[in-house]
């Protein structure tokens, strides 16, 4: 017997939608653990994109941008763990 999570995902891939939904989970993840580190709301600081290997999170303020600098590879290696090196290669700041 198949697992549910295979399942879907041969089907969203046959239409096309793996990466995507893929992107959804890793940025769904990253802003979990922003907010268990930082205990912010997703207003201040949030993953929002991942492209081409690289994931997007952006703060309001100069001063989340440079907390977040110290986490990011704690961040970048703890969603390599769990979704792998080549899908996450690194983080960028970006503003919001």
């Amino acid at each position: 017997m198949q697992k549910l999570t295979d399942i879907i995902g041969k089907r969203l891939n046959q239409h096309k939608l793996g990466d995507a939904a893929q992107a959804s989970q890793v940025i769904f993840r990253s802003n979990q653990l922003l907010k268990a580190q930082f205990k912010v709301n997703s207003s201040e600081l949030k993953a929002v994109q991942l492209k081409n290997g690289v994931l997007h999170v952006g703060s309001v303020s100069a001063v989340w941008s440079q907390e977040m600098w110290g986490y990011q590879a704690d961040l970048l290696a703890e969603l390599q763990e769990e979704f792998g090196k080549k899908l996450i290669q690194s983080v960028r700041m970006i503003p919001l």
